[in-house]
């Protein structure tokens, strides 16, 4: 228990829950493409956001599997439809303070639907910084509203560190170095540098596409749009897009890339089924 905190000082108590994993595959059910049958590799053939391992037709891009009016990157059913996508979970009391919070399985395909289903097991802890609690009470020395806090790591990337992006699948995070005409690729695990991608002139923006392991970077100088497999981080292809593109935006549910072309004043949408 903490001690009776100093006048002044701001103290919060986090509540986590762990996120469910039904398979056991070592995959979070938010982003498992398939979420009852384990598949660590996340194999997906024909890109339609269900895994091969559950998927009837693996080699046919079929968006919405089951039909239900839910694309299957958000259908809790991805292959028994369910236009309710009801979730009993939601609904079952849990103890004083405790939020809802479910396994991401619909009722329909779910043996379960009033239990959380999790290979691992279930916890939920009261999170406070350690070094909070003193003889004299709790220390916010900045009053920020954090305990003790400061960095954790300083990892060294490329000349002019611009734009950055993290896929949570992989765990790695992408950092665009404009200086150095390069992508410096972070290893989330070690927070060290395990890739440098060789991209166009001056990248400045850019994103990821976690359930087709794609980086897409905007380069600034050279017009352009690098295409990155995530899986080897190396450059697929490189798109002309419009004049000095900036901003990458990646919509994950339809596979589209929008860029923002600064001096040309208009958007690329670019298709990423065709970027196989």
């Amino acid at each position: 228990m903490l001690n009776t905190p100093v006048p002044g000082t701001k103290v919060f108590k986090l509540q986590v829950v762990n996120p469910a994993d039904t398979d056991g595959d070592g995959i979070d059910n938010g982003v498992d493409n398939c979420r009852q049958v384990a598949n660590a590799d996340q194999a997906d053939t024909d890109l339609d956001a269900l895994g091969n391992a559950c998927d009837p037709s693996p080699a046919l891009t079929t968006a919405d599997q089951d039909g239900d009016g839910f694309l299957n990157v958000n259908d809790n059913c991805q292959t028994t439809a369910n236009a309710t996508q009801a979730q009993s979970e939601n609904r079952t009391p849990k103890p004083f303070g405790v939020p809802p919070y479910t396994d991401g399985i619909g009722d329909a395909c779910d043996p379960n639907p009033t239990q959380i289903d999790d290979a691992r097991e279930q916890s939920i802890q009261t999170l406070s910084d350690p070094v909070c609690v003193t003889g004299t009470g709790v220390t916010d020395a900045d009053s920020d509203g954090w305990c003790t806090d400061g960095v954790n790591a300083t990892v060294g990337v490329g000349a002019g560190p611009s734009g950055m992006a993290a896929n949570r699948r992989s765990d790695k995070v992408y950092i665009t170095n404009v200086e150095a005409d390069s992508v410096s690729v972070i290893n989330g695990a070690t927070n060290a540098v395990s890739a440098t991608i060789g991209v166009g002139d001056q990248p400045a923006g850019v994103d990821v596409n976690a359930i087709t392991n794609r980086v897409y970077v905007s380069n600034f100088g050279s017009n352009s749009l690098s295409v990155v497999d995530g899986s080897n981080d190396m450059v697929l292809t490189t798109i002309p897009v419009g004049t000095a593109p900036r901003g990458v935006a990646v919509d994950a549910t339809t596979n589209r890339i929008y860029v923002a072309n600064r001096d040309s004043n208009n958007i690329s949408v670019i298709n990423g089924r065709q970027l196989r």
